[in-house]
C-alpha cells in the first residue's frame, strides 16, 4: 500500500507520514515546511516534497498589517496555490491520497481521475459550524469577531466534504456536526489524537491541591472562559 500525504504545514501530518514511513507504507510527504525540518520525524528527505515559498508567504502574510485584506483573500490564494503544486506530485501508482482539508480540492479531483482512494483531513468541526458558532460566541460577549473563513474558503472546503471519499476528524463531537448536515456516517473516520508518553508523563503527587492545568490560547474561541466560570462556582477548597 503506497499512501500520499499532502498537508500545507505540519499539523499531525508529520506523526502520520513518520508512522507509515516506519510500516513501509509512505509513498511521499508533501508539505510546505522545509525538507530539513521534516526530518527531525526520521522522514528520509527522498520521501519528502517542499514547497517552502507557500509556508514563507503563510508567515509573512501573517505578520503583515493585512492591508490587502479588502481587496485580496489571501488564506483562499495560498491555499490553492498550495493544492496545485501538491496535485502534480501524486503518481498513478498511489492507493490512498490523504490532504488536509482546504489545501486539497484539485488534488482530490486528480486522486479520483487515478482511481486512487481520497481521505480528507479535517482537524474540527464541520466548517460552517465552526463559523456559526464563533460568530455567535463572539457577539454574545460584545466582542469583534476576528478573522473567520471567507466565503470561499468555505465554498472550497464544502467540495472537498463531497468530493472525498472519507473524512478523518479527531472526536465524536466533531462527527456529530457532520452527521447533523445529512453526511452518512459510513464517511466518517474518528482518529482521537495521540501523545508521545516521552515527553508527557503522569507523575506520582505529593500533596493534596487540586489542580487543573488549561493549554491552549487566551480567547474566547477556546472557551477558557467557561473553565474559569465553572472553577469560581465550584469554590473548591484546597484548589
Amino acid at each position: 500500500m503506497r499512501v500520499v500525504v499532502s498537508v500545507n504545514g505540519r499539523f499531525h501530518g508529520f506523526d502520520l507520514a513518520a508512522q507509515l514511513y516506519k510500516r513501509g507504507h509512505l509513498d511521499r510527504l508533501i508539505t510546505s515546511y522545509p525538507k530539513y525540518k521534516v526530518k527531525e520525524w526520521g522522514i528520509p528527505s527522498e520521501y519528502i516534497v517542499s514547497f517552502l515559498s507557500v509556508e514563507i508567504m503563510k508567515r509573512a502574510w501573517a505578520r503583515s498589517n493585512r492591508f490587502l485584506s479588502n481587496s485580496w483573500d489571501a488564506t483562499h490564494w495560498m491555499q490553492s496555490y498550495f493544492d496545485r503544486k501538491a496535485s502534480g506530485n501524486i503518481q498513478d501508482d498511489t492507493d490512498i491520497f490523504t490532504g488536509w482539508s482546504s489545501s486539497s480540492l484539485l488534488s482530490i479531483k486528480i486522486a479520483k481521475a487515478k482511481g486512487i482512494l481520497t481521505v480528507l483531513e479535517r482537524g474540527s468541526t464541520h466548517i460552517e459550524y465552526q463559523r456559526d458558532i464563533l460568530v455567535e460566541e463572539y457577539e454574545r460577549y460584545g466582542q469583534s469577531i476576528p478573522r473567520l473563513p471567507t466565503q470561499s474558503v468555505v465554498e472550497r472546503e464544502l467540495e472537498e466534504y463531497q468530493l472525498s471519499d472519507y473524512i478523518s476528524m479527531p472526536s465524536q463531537f466533531a462527527r456529530n456536526t457532520f452527521l447533523n448536515r445529512g453526511f452518512s456516517a459510513d464517511k466518517l473516520i474518528v482518529v482521537p489524537y495521540g501523545v508521545d508518553l516521552s515527553n508527557f508523563c503522569q507523575l506520582p503527587k505529593k500533596d493534596n491541591t487540586f489542580r487543573l492545568i488549561f493549554a491552549g490560547g487566551m480567547s474566547l474561541r477556546k472557551g477558557v472562559h467557561y473553565l474559569l466560570q465553572a472553577f469560581a462556582e465550584l469554590d473548591l477548597s484546597g484548589a
